[in-house]
């Protein structure tokens, strides 16, 4: 089944809502704004958006919102209230790649659950995992009202240096992304929501971060076919995925003008992905205020050419006033045809009936008291899988698992923002429990002066071992997952000292290639509590490690490595 293939009373309300829209609404069906601006607080947003969403309903009608951030029960209320002006339900967004309580970068609703990420699923290698977090994530949005989440991302992550995919990859091998990715389609879908397979034709293997600058895919076709597109035919063809997302991506091989993106590309977007793939749902674009599109293109005119090219969905423009404007203009200019514009509207009206938006009803605020009724399922399967994933990727003179230790330093090093990390209160809680003796902890987080930087140098030259956590994260225009060079100087003079020491990577799994010479290394691919709980056990032979590293580590070992004990 694809969106198109309704059941009649769906066509009917496809059909009929078709016929009632303006013009000026129709165009207004194929824009997604940004929702939630963080600067407000939670209760500030209710009086903020009942304005704002009044104001764009009049001049716009938006196809609907995507959301960044959300709260109990404030998001569910404002949502109720879009319900309440728009006269097309509005179809709201998130990117939830690591479950409803989890998006890009980190937790963004802490009520709700936190499942591993794209390589921590990877590292399990099972469909059955992949499809429950996918399952669960649709049942959780749901709830509070987001019907379409972006997710999963099918990049095939072959670039150790890829600075904005990394851990949101199942991994290095197509076969593997394919069968978990579509596996994670299924279970959004039958959870509920339309899955957006992401970044089409493929990011996995850049060294530069689309929301910065164009990124160039230098591939050609032969390798494009066996790796990049090979998971989006899978999903298509096997999944039966309603949306794929595009790429603000250069891809010489596909489209031989250097500087026009992906998004922008008639010859990626018509010819391959529709024509030549079969895709017959929704093409939305990547967020239209990153750098790949705003260094090239003014507002109006990106959100012209990619229309033009075949998008149906313009997400995020910068400058929602002019990219609206600018579309209408060549509708009404027939520089788009209006037969063109209606294709886009129906397939976003067809996705709104396939998920049951033309029925559905107002959020139950009060059947989200209880939060903890919503993540009891959930919970235990994210427990779950993060015990099935953390990897044990080198275990030198059998220092794992951690018995009869009279002495250690715990040190986690955090590269993010403070508003992604606990400052290691978890890894530490969890450690000491599991000490007879005192153990000595030291965190460092950005903004640290190098006083505070000294001071942790000097109690892990008074260990003789070292338990180090890199919480490394990829997040957006970060541009790098690398560890600082501050932090890279304590470990390396501890190896220097001759002291034994684990490391555990809460991120980037390709850190290894830095410090060879650890005595021990594991992988987690994410710091959240359930992940933090599993390493620990493993640390200490509470739990046997299963994962298996979905990537390869240049010069040190291959994908599928991961010891046992």
């Amino acid at each position: 089944m694809t969106i198109q293939n309704l059941s009649p009373e769906e066509q009917q309300w496809v059909d009929a809502t078709l016929t009632e829209l303006t013009l000026e609404q129709k165009v207004g069906q194929v824009f997604c704004p940004y929702m939630i601006d963080e600067r407000l607080s939670p209760e500030e947003q209710i009086e903020e958006y009942a304005v704002r969403f009044r104001d764009e309903t009049k001049a716009f009608t938006p196809g609907g919102y995507y959301l960044n951030r959300y709260y109990i029960p404030i998001t569910p209320a404002i949502l109720n209230n879009i319900k309440k002006i728009s006269p097309v339900p509005p179809l709201i967004c998130a990117d939830m790649e690591s479950g409803a309580g989890g998006g890009l970068g980190g937790v963004v609703a802490p009520d709700l659950v936190t499942f591993p990420p794209a390589m921590g699923i990877g590292a399990t290698g099972s469909e059955q995992y992949a499809y429950q977090a996918g399952r669960c994530t649709g049942w959780q949005a749901r709830m509070i009202g987001v019907h379409f989440v972006f997710a999963p991302s099918l990049d095939v992550n072959i670039n150790q240096d890829n600075p904005i995919i990394n851990i949101r990859s199942f991994g290095e091998d197509p076969e593997l992304v394919s069968r978990l990715g579509s596996a994670f389609i299924r279970g959004l879908q039958d959870g509920g929501v339309a899955a957006s397979a992401k970044h089409f034709p493929g990011h996995g293997d850049t060294s530069e971060d689309s929301h910065l600058l164009l990124s160039t895919i230098t591939a050609d076709r032969e390798r494009l076919d066996k790796v990049e597109l090979y998971p989006y035919i899978r999903a298509i063809n096997n999944a039966d995925v309603y949306s794929i997302m595009t790429a603000h991506l250069a891809v010489p091989a596909l489209e031989p003008n250097a500087k026009l993106p992906a998004t922008l590309s008639s010859i990626i977007l018509k010819d391959l992905l529709r024509d030549e793939m079969g895709f017959t749902g929704l093409i939305v674009t990547d967020a239209m205020l990153m750098g790949g599109v705003t260094t090239q293109y003014e507002a109006g005119e990106a959100a012209v050419l990619a229309f033009k090219a075949g998008a149906d969905w313009i997400l995020m423009s910068p400058d929602m006033h002019s990219a609206y404007s600018a579309v209408l203009k060549a509708v009404q200019s027939n520089d788009i045809p209006e037969e063109r514009l209606n294709e886009s509207v129906v397939r976003v009206l067809s996705l709104k009936a396939k998920i049951g938006l033309h029925e559905e009803e107002s959020i139950d605020l009060d059947g989200l008291s209880e939060v903890h009724d919503l993540n009891h399922y959930p919970t235990k399967v994210s427990y779950a899988m993060c015990d099935s994933a953390v990897t044990v990727v080198k275990n030198d003179d059998n220092i794992l698992p951690l018995r009869g230790v009279e002495s250690i330093t715990a040190l986690l090093l955090n590269d993010a923002e403070e508003k992604f990390s606990d400052s290691g209160e978890s890894f530490f809680e969890e450690l000491s429990m599991r000490m007879n003796s005192d153990i000595s902890c030291a965190s460092l987080d950005p903004g640290m002066d190098q006083e505070q930087i000294e001071s942790v140098s000097r109690i892990v030259e008074q260990s003789d071992v070292l338990l180090v956590g890199l919480v490394i994260q990829v997040l957006p225009e970060k541009d790098s997952v690398e560890i600082p060079e501050e932090y890279s100087n304590i470990i390396n003079a501890a190896l220097a000292a001759n002291k034994q020491v684990i490391m555990i990577s809460f991120g980037n799994p390709y850190i290894l290639r830095r410090f060879p010479d650890v005595t021990a290394y594991l992988c987690a691919y994410s710091y959240f509590q359930p992940m933090v709980n599993s390493v620990v056990d493993i640390l200490f032979g509470e739990r046997i490690p299963y994962g298996k590293l979905p990537v390869s580590i240049p010069g040190i070992c291959p994908a599928g490595t991961g010891l046992n004990y």
